[in-house]
């Protein structure tokens, strides 16, 4: 317990005075990808982009949960996951108390499949076979990797399936900051775009 708080204090004050340094701001967006808006960051340095995404609560409890899957997650490595690079906590007051706001510092890219999908599509262009391999290869190893941490992504589709400058594809376990963690809650909520298995399609079908 006392090195969680301690990892959340050095990055509070050192990591976010670092990060104010090397990065410059360059947006705010809503991205359905994550459920929220977005605020986007660049590397003075380099390219590489950043996303913060906040969750604001008065719900301690389920924040410290929340902050205990970020320091699990933090610390998973696959070379087809997005980075989770840390977070940040202050206290809000509200009119109802004392509640907490968590920014996550998350990898980011603007360029997902849906897109490629479209602009291959607009020039009447195919993938090879060695690419189709390579993405189911590498999604069906990502997967796996996050399930035998004990995650899982839940919403795994073209639009969240993001691609970097080298054509690499990764994803985000967006369910640790999506409010919908997965396609069944989004189906719940009436979002249209989602994937169901057959089992979850009938279970819809006979919900009363």
């Amino acid at each position: 317990m006392g090195s969680n708080q301690s990892s959340d204090q050095e990055y509070s004050q050192e990591g976010l005075k670092r990060f104010t340094q090397n990065f410059d701001f360059l947006k705010k967006i809503d991205d359905e990808r994550f459920g929220s808006s977005v605020s986007i960051y660049r590397e003075k340095s380099s390219s590489k982009l950043i996303g913060l995404i906040s969750k604001s609560s008065e719900d301690l409890q389920a924040l410290g949960q929340l902050k205990s899957e970020l320091l699990h997650r933090k610390s998973l490595d696959h070379p087809n996951l997005m980075r989770l690079i840390g977070y940040s906590k202050k206290e809000n007051e509200t009119l109802c108390g004392v509640g907490q706001q968590i920014t996550v510092y998350h990898e980011y890219f603007e360029y997902d499949l849906d897109l490629e999908l479209k602009e291959r599509a607009s020039k009447k262009e195919y993938f090879t076979e060695a690419e189709l391999w390579y993405m189911i290869d590498s999604l069906v190893s990502v997967g796996a990797f996050l399930q035998s941490n004990g995650m899982f992504h839940g919403d795994l589709r073209s639009v969240n399936i993001f691609m970097n400058e080298e054509g690499e594809v990764l994803v985000a376990d967006h369910g640790l900051v999506h409010p919908q963690r997965d396609n069944w809650h989004k189906a719940l909520t009436g979002n249209k775009a989602v994937y169901l298995t057959p089992k979850q399609m009938e279970a819809l079908r006979n919900k009363t």
